[in-house]
C-alpha cells in the first residue's frame, strides 16, 4: 500500500508540475524568457561535426524531397504526435516520469522530436532536470521559429546513425547506395530503428530486426500504411553496402579537439560542442578501399591551399599523431633545401656519390651501389644515401636543424648526420610531413596541418582556426625541389606514378632491413593535394606498395592538369658540357653553335656560375689579382 501511495503521489507531483509549466509557458514566452537563441539548424554542403563529436559526412536534404513514409518511419519511432504538440508532448513526458520513477533512474526520456533536435545541437547529453528544463525551453522556441517541416529538415540530417554517419541522407548512401529520396518503407525503418543507440541497433545487427518490426507495426498502426503495405514491408529483401567501420578521420578530429580546447574527452563530448571540418567523403571512401588488408597502412590527403586535412584513413592502431622515422622523405627537407635556399646547388650541380666516413659515420648506399660523379637532382630521385650525409654535412647539422623547424619539426640535441637520412629519436608526425611538402607545392608558403577548422560551444564560436601562410622559403627554392621530385616522379623511385599521365612530384622512403621495414613511405603531391601513404612493420619498400596505392588515389578525384609555378628569375641557361662532365664544374658556355658543347639547365639569374674564359687575359686574371694582393701585403 505505501508503495503504491508512493508512486500515486509521484504522479500527482509530476502532472501538477508539467500542468504548471503548460499554463504559465505562454507568459513565460511573452517576457521574452522563452525566446532562446536558436542558432542555425540547417546545414550547407559543407562537412562538419554537428552535435557533439560526429562527423556530419554528408550534405542536407529537405523533408519535402523525401518519401512520406520515410518521415513517418521516424514519426513511428520517436514521435506520432510531432504535428500535433508545440514542441512538447506533456501526456508522454508524464508518462516517462512514471516509468523513471518506477525503475529509479532516467530509462525514458519521453523527448518530442523537437526535444531531441534541441538536445542535439545545444545541450548535453547528461540526464538531470535542469537539463530537461532547459530541453524543454529550447523546443518552445524552436517550435516559435521554425515550421514543422523546417524542425523535421534539422532533425534528419543531424541524426546519428553510427559508424561516424550523421544524416539521412549520409546513411541512405552509405547503408544502401542511394539517394535518401529513393528509400523504401523498410529501409525507412531499418534507418529509424538505428538512431535510439547506434551501436546496439545497427542495421548489421540482429536487434535492429526485432525494432524494425515493431517500426513497421507502429507505422500500421497509426494508419500511415495498410496491413498489405506491412506485410510486403515485412517480407522485403533489403541489401546492406559492406560495413566500414569506424572512420579515423573523426577519431583524429576529436583529438585535435580535445588538445584544441585543453578538456577531457568527456567533456568535449558532452558539452555541446560542434567542431568544423573539411572532411571530403569521396576521396575518404576512395582512400579506405586501398587500405590493402596484410599490411598495416596509413593513408593521408591534405589540400595544400589551406593546410586541411581532407581525408584520413588507416588499417592499424598507429595514430595520427605518432612520430615515426620519416625515413629518406627527410631529405628534401633537411639536406637538399637548405642547400638550395642559400644558392650552395643547383639540381644540376655535381656531387660526388662514394663510399666514405664521416668521424666514425660511414653511411651506406642502397645495396653497397656508388655512382661516382652525379648531379644533385639525380641523387635525390635515386635517394641516394651518401650525396644527401655530404650536403648535410657541408651546410652544418645544428643548422639544417634550424631550418627543419621552419617546417614545424622538431629535432633532438643529440642527433647529428644520420638526421639526413631521417635517423631521429623520436621522428616526425604524418600531419608535419604533408605541411612540409604541400610547402614545395605552395611557393615556398607554409601553413601547418590541420583537421578542425572550427569549434563552437552552445552556438558561439570557441576557436576558429588562423591559416594564414608565411613564406619559409624561397619560391626558387621550393621550384628547384618540385623539379627534382618532378623527375623523381617520372624516372626515380617513384617512377611508377608516371602512369598517372598527370604532374606530380613525389619522394619515397624506406627505413629498415628491407626483410622488416619499420617505415615505408611514398609523399607525392601536384599544384592542389599531397598524398602520404605510409606502410608500417612490413617487408615493402617505399616505391612499392605505398607508391601503388599513391598513384591509385591520384588518378580518381584528386588528379590536376596544372603544372607548377616557375618563378620569374628562373631562366635557361647554357652549362659548358666540358668542363661539366670533366671538371665537375657549373660554367656558362661560351658562344657555340655545336649543341653538343652545351647542357641546358633552369638556374636563378642570382646563383653564381662562373663563366666561360675565353681570352688569355681572363684565364690569367685570378693569378694576377693574387700576385696584386701578395704584393700589398708586403709593401
Amino acid at each position: 500500500m505505501k508503495k503504491f501511495l508512493r508512486y500515486f503521489f509521484a504522479f500527482v507531483l509530476i502532472t501538477a508540475v508539467v500542468s504548471l509549466w503548460a499554463i504559465t509557458e505562454p507568459f513565460i514566452a511573452m517576457l521574452g524568457y522563452g525566446d532562446m537563441n536558436i542558432g542555425v539548424l540547417t546545414k550547407n554542403d559543407n562537412y562538419t561535426i554537428v552535435s557533439k563529436d560526429y562527423l556530419f559526412a554528408g550534405k542536407s536534404i529537405d523533408v519535402t524531397e523525401l518519401n512520406k513514409n520515410t518521415v513517418n518511419a521516424f514519426l513511428a519511432a520517436e514521435d506520432k504526435r510531432f504535428y500535433e504538440h508545440e514542441g512538447v508532448d506533456y501526456a508522454r513526458t508524464v508518462a516517462a516520469a512514471v516509468k523513471d520513477i518506477k525503475e529509479k533512474k532516467f530509462a525514458q526520456g519521453g523527448s518530442t522530436i523537437t526535444q531531441q533536435l534541441a538536445k542535439n545541437m545545444f545541450l548535453s547529453s547528461e540526464k538531470t532536470l535542469k537539463r530537461k528544463i532547459k530541453e524543454i525551453r529550447f523546443a518552445k522556441a524552436i517550435e516559435r521559429k521554425l515550421t514543422k517541416n523546417q524542425i523535421l529538415t534539422a532533425y534528419l540530417n543531424n541524426l546519428y546513425f553510427g559508424n561516424g554517419i550523421y544524416g539521412i541522407q549520409s546513411a541512405a548512401n552509405s547503408f544502401f547506395n542511394k539517394n535518401a529520396s529513393n528509400l523504401t518503407t523498410k529501409e525507412s525503418a531499418i534507418l529509424a530503428a538505428t538512431i535510439n543507440n547506434p551501436t546496439v541497433f545497427s542495421p548489421y545487427k540482429e536487434r535492429n530486426e526485432v525494432r524494425v518490426k515493431t517500426i513497421l507495426k507502429r507505422m500500421k498502426n497509426c494508419g500511415y500504411i495498410s496491413d498489405i503495405e506491412y506485410e510486403l514491408s515485412l517480407s522485403e529483401k533489403t541489401t546492406l553496402m559492406p560495413e566500414n567501420g569506424e572512420s579515423k578521420y573523426w577519431k583524429s578530429a576529436l583529438e585535435e579537439a580535445k588538445n584544441i580546447l585543453g578538456v577531457s574527452m568527456e567533456t568535449l563530448k558532452t558539452g555541446g560542442y560542434k567542431i568544423v571540418c573539411n572532411y571530403d567523403k569521396n576521396i575518404s571512401i576512395a582512400a579506405k578501399n586501398l587500405l590493402p588488408k596484410d599490411t598495416k597502412t596509413r593513408i593521408l590527403v591534405l589540400k595544400n591551399n589551406n593546410g586541411q586535412i581532407i581525408a584520413y584513413e588507416s588499417n592499424c592502431d598507429v595514430g595520427i599523431y605518432a612520430k615515426r622515422s620519416p625515413a629518406s622523405t627527410i631529405k628534401p627537407l633537411v639536406c637538399y633545401a637548405p642547400m638550395l635556399e642559400n644558392e650552395k646547388i643547383l639540381p644540376c650541380s655535381p656531387i660526388l656519390d662514394e663510399s666514405v666516413d664521416f668521424d666514425g659515420y660511414a653511411p651506406k648506399n642502397y645495396k653497397g651501389k656508388y655512382n661516382g660523379w652525379v648531379s644533385c637532382g639525380f641523387a635525390l630521385k635515386e635517394s641516394l644515401n651518401v650525396p644527401a650525409v655530404k650536403l648535410l654535412e657541408e651546410y652544418g647539422v645544428e643548422k639544417g636543424k634550424a631550418f627543419l623547424k621552419r617546417f614545424g619539426i622538431e629535432t633532438e640535441k643529440n642527433e647529428g648526420l644520420a638526421l639526413a637520412l631521417g635517423g631521429m629519436k623520436y621522428g616526425v608526425e604524418i600531419l608535419d610531413l604533408a605541411a612540409a611538402y604541400a610547402t614545395f607545392a605552395n611557393d615556398g608558403m607554409y601553413t601547418a596541418a590541420k583537421i578542425v577548422s572550427e569549434i563552437q560551444k552552445n552556438g558561439i564560436t570557441v576557436y576558429k582556426r588562423y591559416s594564414a601562410p608565411t613564406q619559409i622559403i624561397k619560391s626558387t627554392t621550393a621550384y628547384y625541389i618540385n623539379e627534382m621530385l618532378n623527375d623523381c616522379a617520372s624516372n626515380g623511385t617513384a617512377k611508377s606514378l608516371l602512369a598517372t599521365k598527370f604532374n606530380l612530384a613525389a619522394k619515397t622512403g624506406t627505413a629498415g632491413t628491407g626483410e622488416v621495414n619499420t617505415d615505408s613511405y611514398c609523399v607525392a603531391y601536384n599544384t592542389d593535394y599531397t598524398v602520404i601513404v605510409h606502410a608500417i612493420d612490413s617487408a615493402v619498400s617505399g616505391g612499392g606498395l605505398p607508391t601503388e596505392i599513391a598513384k591509385s588515389l591520384f588518378m580518381t578525384d584528386i588528379n590536376s592538369e596544372k603544372c607548377f609555378n616557375i618563378p620569374d628569375s628562373i631562366k635557361k641557361i647554357y652549362i659548358d658540357a666540358d668542363e661539366y662532365y670533366q671538371n665537375h664544374r657549373l660554367v656558362k658556355s661560351a658562344t657555340t653553335d655545336k649543341l653538343k658543347d652545351k647542357i641546358l639547365v633552369s638556374a636563378s639569374i642570382d646563383f653564381p656560375i662562373e663563366q666561360k674564359k675565353t681570352n688569355l687575359a681572363e684565364i690569367l686574371s685570378p693569378y694576377f689579382d693574387n700576385f696584386s694582393r701578395f704584393y700589398r701585403f708586403f709593401y
